[in-house]
């Protein structure tokens, strides 16, 4: 959309935050390290812990590793080396274990473990503890079993019987860090970009979030209204949806709650367009939608409850929320936001408010994530004077023109490169087209994709795994024109 257009509408793009601690304030920070540094950890800390239970008194251990990693992955087996090592480790430290010896073995199941139990003893170890690195979709999931043989009835036991001590587990999405090991995603970009859309049940959207937000495992989307907050269920889609989607709505979402906003009080003076944000922060109890519009003196709280549904509750907290400690402020008599930003996650003295680097209709943060292992903050805001602008560690890249108010940002393959989602600067109702820019961790650009003209304007973008397969998705929500059917689209796009 242009200048003017937006300046008369308005939007915020929301950032579906992650975070944190119950009760609000405090902010935690995201994992940094290793990733699969932090996996191994986590299976020598359960592999320890289930040999320190063991009754049976010092032993031998015999650790088997197994890899059920693909054929074609690069560095498959120098992954399993990765993960198992600091399970031997820690074996070997365990109080009274005398010996720790390692074999691969490529049959092994974790369910089935009587012949590996009757090797085990034959082989004088009182202690098996077998390791299963494979794949399921697009996450790594390592599996194993701790169990005691009892060596000294073995002769007496057909087939051998062991007593199971614990089970070590992890499963984690594939980032940039693991595909080095098990094979990368091709770039998106070109024919490789298979853009869907879903008709949504209203219009009128100014805000959007991606989280887990009824506890099932399965991720749902939050659509924030001037009158309504709306969670929708998105399946994944055929071969034949992603077909239809450059023409007609490829499916309807499944509506899984909706809550009206009437308990949240009026504000004295309402925008000529609504303008909105709303932040997804995970908590112990479950996650927890903190978001606020223009049509209202005050933002909101909502929670899922399986007695109540969905349950909104206003908030004193000030400014509208853009991260999980981020706020901004609306410039006054305009719909665009100041460079100041708040922080609401202060307890104690006043912090000082950071700045952004222009004004703003949209806003959008992400973590990137190098193959290197480092992790740069990214920002992108679209500005009044319709232009993109996005850092990416200390590094500021050249200003894109002809940007409009929707924006977002995701290392969609996960392959150190992050993808940047921009409207355009058309008039409102002036056929709007989405791109897709691929910006690399030292500031190279380049277009990766453009959609055709889209029939109605895009002012609310986001990101976020909306069919919980492990691989994010860049969303933008399609407002219809006027005199055409009064529902928007959610443009999905990887």
């Amino acid at each position: 959309m242009s200048a003017a257009a937006i300046a008369a509408l308005g939007m915020l793009w929301a950032h579906p935050s992650t975070a944190q601690t119950p009760g609000a304030a405090a902010c935690t920070p995201e994992a940094t390290g290793s990733t699969v540094d932090r996996i191994a950890a986590s299976l020598a800390r359960q592999v320890g812990d289930a040999l320190g239970r063991a009754t049976s008194g010092a032993g031998d251990v015999l650790v088997v590793s197994r890899s059920a990693l693909p054929a074609s992955a690069p560095r498959g087996e120098e992954l399993v080396e990765a993960l198992v090592g600091p399970v031997v480790a820690a074996a070997g430290g365990v109080r009274g274990v005398l010996r720790v010896e390692r074999t691969t073995d490529t049959t092994t199941d974790v369910d089935d473990l009587a012949e590996a139990i009757g090797a085990a003893t034959r082989g004088g170890y009182e202690h098996l503890v077998v390791v299963r690195a494979g794949l399921d979709g697009h996450y790594l999931v390592v599996q194993g079993r701790v169990v005691s043989t009892a060596r000294r009835w073995w002769r007496r036991r057909s087939p051998p019987v062991g007593t199971r001590l614990g089970s070590p587990w992890a499963r984690e999405r594939l980032d940039v860090e693991l595909r080095s090991y098990v094979g990368m995603l091709p770039p998106v970009e070109g024919a490789r970009v298979q853009p869907r859309s879903v008709a949504l049940p209203s219009h009128g959207y100014v805000a959007l979030g991606v989280a887990d937000v009824d506890g099932d495992e399965r991720n749902e989307v939050v659509l924030l209204r001037a009158e309504a907050l709306e969670v929708l269920r998105i399946g994944a889609p055929s071969v034949a949806a992603r077909a239809r989607a450059r023409t007609s709505p490829a499916e309807t979402p499944t509506v899984v709650a909706r809550a009206s906003l009437e308990t949240i009080g009026r504000a004295p003076s309402p925008r000529r367009r609504a303008v909105g944000s709303i932040v997804l922060e995970r908590t112990a109890q479950g996650v927890v939608m903190t978001g606020r519009t223009s049509e209202h003196a005050l933002g909101f709280d909502a929670r899922w409850s399986i007695e109540r549904g969905l349950v909104v509750t206003p908030s004193a907290a000030e400014g509208y929320p853009l991260e999980a400690c981020t706020t901004g402020r609306l410039a006054a008599g305009r719909d665009h936001f100041e460079p100041a930003l708040g922080d609401r996650c202060a307890t104690s003295a006043p912090v000082s408010p950071t700045v952004a680097f222009a004004p703003f209709y949209g806003r959008a943060t992400a973590t990137l994530q190098t193959i290197g292992g480092e992790r740069l903050r990214v920002i992108a805001v679209t500005s009044p004077d319709a232009t993109l602008r996005v850092r990416v560690g200390t590094v500021m890249l050249g200003a894109v023109p002809d940007a409009g108010a929707a924006v977002a940002v995701a290392d969609v393959n996960d392959d150190g490169d992050l993808e940047v989602l921009s409207s355009s600067s058309a008039d409102f109702g002036g056929r709007d087209r989405l791109t897709v820019r691929i910006v690399s961790p030292t500031g190279e650009q380049r277009v990766s994709w453009t959609s055709p003209e889209l029939a109605g304007s895009v002012l609310v973008a986001g990101q976020g795994d909306v069919d919980s397969d492990g691989l994010v998705e860049l969303l933008a929500i399609e407002e219809p024109a006027a005199g055409v059917a009064r529902t928007s689209r959610l443009w999905i796009v990887r």
